[in-house]
């Protein structure tokens, strides 16, 4: 075998290594954006589903509120008053 057929044979494995190496890093910048960017979306659907809620959760509890501050508001209390005596 001659010296440049030697040399060759050694350096093929270092260079798949290398290789594949550029390929897992590669496939890794590619990949975790993705992932991050899945994750983010999750995230802004659950916040946004609970600002949904907290926000229906209030307008009820402000319908409530208008509604008993109306009642108060058209109350008669001569009218009570002279029923209870």
């Amino acid at each position: 075998m001659s010296f440049i057929g030697q040399y060759a044979d050694t350096e093929t494995p270092d260079l798949k290594g290398a290789s594949s190496s550029l390929q897992i890093t590669w496939l890794r910048r590619k990949t975790i954006p993705m992932v991050e960017s899945g994750a983010l979306q999750r995230q802004r659907k659950i916040f946004g589903e609970f600002v949904v809620i907290e926000m229906l959760s209030h307008a009820k509890a402000f319908e409530l509120y208008t509604l008993a501050y109306q009642s108060i508001q058209s109350m008669d209390e001569e009218a009570d008053l002279e029923s209870m005596c």
